[in-house]
């Protein structure tokens, strides 16, 4: 019988094996050539697979294991549930956007962190070669009746962009390898045609596309018990989501009222996104701001800072633009070496009317700014990556749980506005702005799933509660329809967070240390909170 050991690694080698593109997101590299492959026979033998590690993981005793194989034991059966109702959903039938998702990815990986190595880029044109066949099995194997016709909108929508990103930005980063320029812009022109192609046949599938997105109840609520190792269920929480929309709306308009006496919070926070940087200076600002976020967890001695990380803050390359319209993170793959991140700023366009580029900035306030930077940098989401992969087992750096991402990027705004940076008025209507948006979105998550709401009433929810822009909160609502629960992660994971933190506070007394704290905190890496939990009180 293999070990656990041996069975974590037999488990990832198959995961990246069925998933090459997840396995170059992560760092490991010996699948960058390759796309999934797909159709039924594939999806069979991943389903197969599923069943197979369950049994496996399940044959070990917990008392025969160490700590950390205890820890990751149930983490890998949690997962597998996870991957089991994603297959149950037969994605590879029912949804265009996960092939085009996959190419996307696939592509777009590879010209990210290290852009000048010759490797990436012969990897980029094996995937671009690829790329006619396996958009042709997917028509193949796509079920057009069982298609639901928000994901052929989004299909669309998708295919517009990816061969945008085709026909100019794989050109234009293909300029870094001038030996395998002429190949790769070739490739890329067969890649776009195939994408050219598959967008009519999408188009051909908009009439008979009668499909349900809703995972339902059932699966909903085995996503909450057996994946996030909740003790609630869809009811539970949906009404967990309407409280906090009726909190967070109580608490802004106190604070727009003493801003602006008479007035909404919608009114003042309008006012709030016009102050903003310069369009020369939104750089500048990002890196400002997140050098002030740094500087802040050391005034503050709020948890320990790895050595060696660092962040970059740079302007978006012209081909990531329309995937990231606003700024886009990124942190080192957790399998590859070093502890360094990117921050991506997207610049205004010169080529957009007036208003685009006032809107843009808008959207560039310097309230946004500092409150997504502790979010998203320090000690958000590249901070808590810089620690995860110093610390990790091999199975976490994998898979990591949405609950503890997410909900840690919410609490270091709480954090921030305990400990001064964000207890500015409009910076705390700002935050509690982006607080209620998350809120909203557990009532649309449970709503879809379980409630039989539709796309457009999840729409008009997103534009009269969060205040979206219609076409922002569109966009919004069509990603919720494929990721159950996901949506929900962000203010679970808070309250959570703030819970265990309270408990913790009441078990140490006087020897409560928020640091102390914090960094034990980390040592788990991203596990779901509720099992930390179990651990650490």
């Amino acid at each position: 019988m293999a070990t656990f050991d041996e069975t974590v690694d037999e488990f990832l080698e198959t995961y990246w094996r069925h998933h090459p593109v997840e396995a170059t997101h992560a760092g490991v590299h010996r699948y960058d050539g390759d796309l999934p492959d797909t159709g039924p026979g594939a999806a069979r033998e991943w389903r197969e697979a599923v069943d197979r590690f369950t049994e496996r993981f399940e044959a070990f005793d917990p008392a025969e294991l160490d700590h950390d194989a205890r820890l990751d034991r149930r983490w890998a059966l949690a997962v597998l549930e996870k991957l089991r109702i994603d297959a149950e959903m037969r994605p590879w039938e029912r949804a265009p956007r996960h092939y085009l998702d996959t190419l996307g990815n696939g592509l777009h990986d590879l010209l990210l962190g290290d852009r000048a190595r010759r490797d990436r880029f012969e990897a980029l044109l094996a995937r671009l070669d690829a790329v006619p066949e396996f958009l042709s099995t997917a028509e193949s194997t796509l079920d057009p009746p069982s298609v639901p016709p928000v994901w052929v909108d989004a299909g669309l929508r998708t295919t517009r962009t990816l061969r945008q990103f085709v026909d100019d930005g794989i050109p234009e980063a293909a300029g870094r390898v001038p030996d395998l320029e002429s190949d790769i812009v070739a490739a890329s022109e067969r890649a776009a045609d195939a994408i050219t192609a598959f967008e009519a046949f999408l188009h051909s599938v908009e009439a008979r596309a009668d499909g349900d997105f809703a995972v339902g109840r059932d699966r909903f609520d085995r996503l909450l018990r057996d994946y996030h190792l909740l003790e609630m269920d869809a009811d539970d929480l949906h009404e967990f989501g309407r409280e906090w929309v009726d909190r967070y709306e109580r608490e802004m308009e106190t604070i727009a009222d003493g801003i602006d006496p008479g007035s909404d919070w919608v009114t003042v926070l309008e006012r709030i996104k016009r102050d903003h940087p310069a369009a020369e200076d939104l750089r500048q600002a990002y890196e400002d701001e997140t050098m002030l976020a740094r500087e802040h967890c050391v005034e503050h001695d709020l948890i320990t800072i790895p050595d060696g990380e660092e962040v970059s803050i740079e302007w978006t390359p012209s081909y990531m633009r329309d995937a990231y319209p606003i700024a886009k993170p990124w942190t080192t793959a957790p399998f590859e070496e070093g502890l360094a991140g990117k921050w991506y700023v997207t610049g205004v366009d010169p080529t957009e009317d007036d208003e685009a580029r006032a809107e843009h900035l808008r959207d560039h306030s310097w309230a946004w700014i500092r409150a997504i930077a502790q979010h998203e940098m320090y000690p958000g989401h590249h901070l808590h990556m810089a620690v995860h992969k110093q610390v990790a087992t091999p199975l976490r750096k994998q898979f990591t749980s949405p609950i503890f991402v997410e909900g840690w990027g919410l609490y270091t705004e709480e954090l921030f506005y305990e400990t001064g940076l964000l207890d500015e008025p409009e910076l705390r209507l700002m935050q509690l702005r982006n607080g209620l948006w998350r809120a909203v979105r557990i009532v649309v998550d449970t709503g879809l799933h379980t409630r039989e709401m539709t796309a457009e009433e999840a729409t008009d929810l997103l534009v009269d509660r969060a205040r979206l822009e219609r076409r922002w909160a569109e966009t919004e609502v069509q990603r919720y329809t494929t990721r159950p629960t996901y949506p929900s992660s962000y203010r679970i994971g808070l309250t959570q967070l703030m819970d265990l933190r309270e408990t913790y506070r009441e078990q140490r007394g006087e020897a409560y240390d928020r640091k102390e704290f914090h960094d034990e905190l980390m040592a788990y890496s991203i596990l779901p909170v509720g099992m930390i939990a179990d651990e650490l009180l």
